[in-house]
């Protein structure tokens, strides 16, 4: 079975290095909960230019942790499944990607880095995201990784945490 993996908010932790960011430059203590939509704006700023910053910043990139449990969960995935991490960046230097999963062990067969790109091109058998609008168009079997700004969606088989998958 081809299993397709998104990698910021399911194997990388991006929200935390954002959330530092956004803290520092608004002088507020936003927590991931917060977070409670996909295109969040808390205390009247937006969230999402933290992101972006976390992942086309060179230094940012490599610091960013991984999401707990996510490295066991990719090699019980990858023991079984071939395994494409899939990542909608079009500004960050795939080679940057590579540094991190090589330097973290994340075990996968393939990266796929979709650009612009829908990630409902995404041809595989199954797809684990954190966003309901990266699964919507996807043709498989799809897998919403729980998070605080999917809590509203119940249109997808969730995945609690990494603990909870590929070990049936």
């Amino acid at each position: 079975m081809i299993i397709a993996v998104d990698l910021d908010g399911v194997i990388s932790d991006i929200h935390t290095i954002a959330l530092q960011l956004f803290n520092m430059e608004h002088g507020i203590g936003a927590k991931l909960s917060d977070i409670n939509q996909w295109s969040a704006v808390i205390g009247g700023h937006e969230f999402a230019p933290f992101i972006y910053k976390s992942i086309q910043d060179e230094a940012l990139h490599a610091t960013l942790p991984v999401m707990e449990g996510a490295r066991e969960g990719m090699v019980r995935l990858h023991k079984k499944h071939e395994v494409v991490i899939v990542t909608s960046r079009p500004n960050t230097p795939t080679p940057w990607i590579l540094e991190w999963l090589k330097v973290h062990d994340i075990p996968y067969h393939w990266l796929l880095n979709t650009g612009h790109a829908h990630k409902g091109l995404v041809r595989a058998d199954a797809m684990i995201d954190d966003y309901p609008g990266n699964l919507e168009k996807f043709i498989g079997y799809q897998m919403l990784f729980d998070r605080p700004w999917n809590q509203d969606c119940e249109l997808y088989n969730r995945i609690r945490s990494w603990d909870s998958l590929g070990k049936e």
